[in-house]
């Protein structure tokens, strides 16, 4: 059995990896952030309340940011990689491509549930 070695100067292996990687970052913190939320309900001290929700608003924050940091980091390691003399290329970089649009669509996902809480929060105060 013959493998071929693929030795590039960027390894498009190791940021499809960290594509991932990021993805399920993104998925946990927002994750806990839902769960912190929701969870913020059942402390009797109203200033504990307060802090619990400002820490799941910071989560959901950060969620965003690793979504859109995650996929502009490896749309920028694969254009790097496009641009350089390669020879033959056995990976199908259009495919791996369009695993941003998951990260994409999560985050505008996460940006509506912080629009839809925000916005019921400030009714109820009214």
């Amino acid at each position: 059995l013959y493998t071929k070695k693929m030795s590039y100067k960027i390894n498009p292996q190791t940021a499809y990896n960290g594509m991932l990687s990021g993805q399920r970052n993104m998925f946990l913190t927002s994750s806990i952030a839902i769960g912190m939320l929701g969870f913020s309900n059942k402390f009797k001290n109203e200033s504990t309340k307060i802090i619990i929700k400002i820490f799941g608003l910071t989560l959901f924050i950060m969620s965003i940011y690793i979504g859109f940091k995650t996929a502009y980091d490896f749309d920028k390691v694969i254009y790097k990689f496009k641009k350089q003399e390669h020879g033959k290329v056995y990976l199908d970089l259009l495919e791996w491509s369009s695993w941003k649009w998951v990260t994409y669509i999560y985050t505008f996902m996460l940006v509506i549930i912080i629009l839809l809480y925000l916005f019921k929060k400030l009714l109820n105060n009214k």
